[in-house]
C-alpha cells in the first residue's frame, strides 16, 4: 500500500506559475484544483541528477451542457392564473 502524504498547498497568481523544494530520490504526485475546471494531475520524480524538475498541472475548463426543458403541464392552468388581458 502507498502511503500518501500533503507536502504543501499554495495558491498561484494568474499565470498558475509555482515553485518548491522537495527532498531527492522521491515520487510525487501534483494535483490543481480552480473553481469551473476540472481537477488536473501529474506525476514527477527526483531520481534523476537535475536540480530543477518541471511538472506541469493541466486543468480543463469545466463544459457546461445545456439540457432541454420537457414541458410536462401548463403552468398557467395548474397555479390557476388568471389572463392580464
Amino acid at each position: 500500500m502507498i502511503k500518501v502524504i500533503l507536502i504543501d498547498t499554495m495558491t498561484t497568481k494568474d499565470d498558475a506559475a509555482f515553485t518548491f523544494f522537495v527532498d531527492s530520490d522521491k515520487n510525487f504526485k501534483l494535483i490543481g484544483k480552480k473553481e469551473k475546471y476540472n481537477e488536473g494531475d501529474t506525476v514527477a520524480n527526483t531520481f534523476g541528477k537535475e536540480f530543477i524538475v518541471k511538472a506541469d498541472v493541466v486543468l480543463s475548463k469545466e463544459e457546461i451542457v445545456p439540457q432541454k426543458v420537457q414541458v410536462v403541464a401548463n403552468l398557467g392552468k395548474l397555479l390557476e392564473l388568471k389572463p392580464l388581458f
